[in-house]
């Protein structure tokens, strides 16, 4: 094969990977959350409805806020299976909040550009990296930002991905979970620091 064949060839291959790391990150998801409750007999149900749930099941504290009383425990949503906690991220002293997917399968953390956005993150403070998901690779924007808070738990010096999210602001992977114990109630929709 020639040089110019080759050449038209990486052209090719580079433009496919590009196409299938843009349908990958920014498919388009329902924000559907599913209620789990326990009716007077004992019985575990589930439903997409929160009206259908009876008022004697029905919990007074909203699911998803943070329990500032404790930095033991951490509520979250449940969506599409995404466990969602509540998140500060904070960048050259500018802090925002956000929802993160709490995702122990990732090795490092990801925002999303609005939140980078909101930290004034500039593409002069970011690099660029290689970015490995399930049968594609492509190129992201990096940034080392000052923390990431999760109540009580935090970590510094992180460098993570800008990548666009279609429902959440970013994810929270291992570089910020590797070290800390805990353990993932999915009935009571906390999560349990140890």
């Amino acid at each position: 094969m020639s040089v110019l064949g080759v050449n038209k060839m990486r052209t090719i291959m580079l433009v496919l990977v590009c196409f299938i790391c843009t349908v990958l990150f920014s498919a388009e998801r329902s924000p559907a959350e599913t209620y789990q409750y326990v009716d007077e007999k004992g019985t575990m149900s589930f439903t997409d409805n929160p009206v259908s749930i009876p008022k004697s099941a029905r919990k007074s504290k909203s699911m998803g806020d943070i329990d500032n009383g404790d930095d033991s425990v951490t509520t979250f949503r449940l969506i599409n299976n995404h466990v969602i906690v509540a998140v500060s991220v904070i960048y050259k002293g500018r802090e925002v909040k956000g929802q993160f997917v709490f995702d122990t399968g990732a090795n490092s953390s990801v925002i999303s550009p609005d939140i980078a956005r909101r930290l004034d993150i500039r593409d002069s403070d970011t690099s660029v990296a290689m970015m490995q998901g399930v049968g594609s690779a492509g190129a992201v924007s990096t940034v080392v930002l000052d923390a990431i808070k999760l109540d009580g738990k935090a970590a510094g010096n992180l460098e993570v991905s800008v990548v666009r999210f279609a429902n959440y602001d970013g994810l929270l992977g291992m570089d910020f979970l590797a070290g800390k114990k805990f353990q993932i109630d999915y009935h009571g929709r906390k999560i349990r620091w140890m």
